[in-house]
């Protein structure tokens, strides 16, 4: 996770090297091998997976051993990602988010029904 909380958008690549298919994610020595001139082009989708495929399993059973070379897939969005918050917080905070807005939008409801000489409860 820290990875992901320290990168920047200039930390990302796009690489075929994990599905095949291109995908955005962090640079690291994985992405690095299989962009040199000495390496093979990766495979198409599907067939790039059906190589890669144990090493991703295994590098998510154990990340921090594979720090290096773990498929961390992220948008170029990674440098503004500064902290680790619970789903449920997040949640809670677009709830009131939308409670507030909803509010705003009743008030100026209002104010526009009060200017056209219209009751906005009996809609008109």
């Amino acid at each position: 996770m820290q990875s992901y909380l320290d990168a920047t958008s200039r930390d990302t690549v796009r690489s075929r090297s994990w599905t095949g298919k291109p995908c955005r994610m962090l640079r690291n020595d994985w992405t690095e091998a299989w962009a040199r001139d000495d390496t093979p082009d990766p495979l198409g989708m599907p067939l790039q997976f059906m190589v890669t495929g144990e090493a991703v399993a295994r590098g998510h059973k154990y990340p921090e051993a594979a720090v290096d070379v773990n498929f961390n897939p992220v948008g170029q969005i990674v440098g503004s990602m500064n902290k680790v918050r619970r789903a449920g917080d997040v949640v809670i905070e677009m709830v009131q988010e939308y409670l507030e807005a909803t509010e705003r939008l009743e008030r100026l409801n209002a104010r526009v029904a009060e200017l056209n000489g219209v009751s906005h409860r009996d809609g008109g």
